[in-house]
């Protein structure tokens, strides 16, 4: 590819920094606050570049964004995923402890707003799809998120309050699943993504070692919009593998944090599961989403290094 490699290694520093920024503190609470911060930078950005296109374009939006900075226009799928992770990571840090705590309620509150005004904007829905397997999730690792356990309240103003999000943000889009099926699906959009997935493995079939073509049937398409695919056709096999392991190595790390009980085990477990919707279905070095990755890069550092709790 024809690529400014100075702007691209630049960027991928962050994604160094915020690896070993998280990985070598011995604090998990540390941790957890760093990871927050770089969450609450992605959606500042994301607000920032939602304002500026309301500024510098007109509706629709879908598809087009506004840079703050170099003032050029990029795809807008980015700037929905860079404001919507802080309120993914504000949920799924609730718990029996910060259920009570009435000031962690009302800035999850803000942060969802902040997602739901941000998705609007730009007419996307992954943040529905998000909610929907964190809810599916948290009924198995949340032990009160169906009232069974001491403390029912709390899980009952927990599901009441994902429940609310959910009814908002159809209300707002005023769709509904049919039509969202209708639009989605009947008329190919996810259709054409499994034909990608299709399309990916039946080349790395034939040969693992290859650079893969997204348009080896869709000739208008350049990405696979899939973050796995597209390491592989924009860096090659190698890369790809070690892509690949570190995927299934932290991801196993998760579930076996989960198992054994670490301090955060559980919360980067549902982060981790909801997050793979995104490394599934976005271009993260196209519009914005390298932030993405050095969030993906922490919490990666995080798991590794989550300490069982004594």
């Amino acid at each position: 590819m024809d690529l400014n490699y100075l702007e691209y290694s630049l960027k991928s520093i962050t994604l160094v920094c915020s690896f070993f920024a998280i990985g070598f503190q011995s604090s998990s609470i540390f941790q957890r606050n760093a990871l927050i911060s770089i969450s609450l930078g992605m959606l500042c950005f994301a607000l920032v570049t939602t304002l500026f296109t309301i500024v510098y374009l007109d509706p629709p939006y879908y598809g087009k964004a506004i840079h703050p900075i170099g003032k050029f226009e990029m795809n807008s799928p980015g700037t929905t995923i860079l404001g919507s992770i802080s309120a993914i990571l504000s949920i799924c840090f609730l718990s029996e402890k910060t259920n009570k705590n009435p000031s962690y309620i009302a800035m999850t509150l803000f942060l969802l707003i902040c997602a739901l005004f941000i998705s609007f904007i730009f007419s996307a829905r992954t943040l529905f799809f998000a909610f929907l397997i964190l809810i599916l999730i948290k009924s198995f690792t949340y032990r009160q998120a169906f009232g069974i356990g001491k403390n029912s309240n709390s899980a009952l103003h927990f599901f009441l309050f994902l429940i609310f999000s959910l009814l908002l943000y159809f209300f707002l889009r005023e769709l509904t699943l049919i039509r969202v099926l209708e639009k989605r699906i009947v008329n190919g959009d996810y259709l054409i993504k499994f034909q990608h997935s299709l399309d990916y493995f039946a080349q790395i079939s034939e040969d693992f070692y290859i650079y893969p073509k997204a348009d080896y049937k869709f000739t208008y398409h350049n990405w696979f919009h899939n973050f796995f695919y597209d390491v592989h056709r924009t860096s090659g096999p190698i890369t790809a593998l070690a892509t690949y392991t570190l995927f299934v190595f932290s991801y196993g790390r998760a579930l076996y944090n989960l198992k054994i009980g670490t301090y955060f085990g559980r919360e980067l477990f549902e982060l981790y599961s909801v997050f793979l919707i995104y490394l599934v279905t976005s271009i993260p070095w196209e519009s914005g989403e390298n932030q993405m990755i050095a969030f993906y890069s922490g919490f990666t550092a995080m798991i590794l290094t989550d300490k069982r709790k004594v």
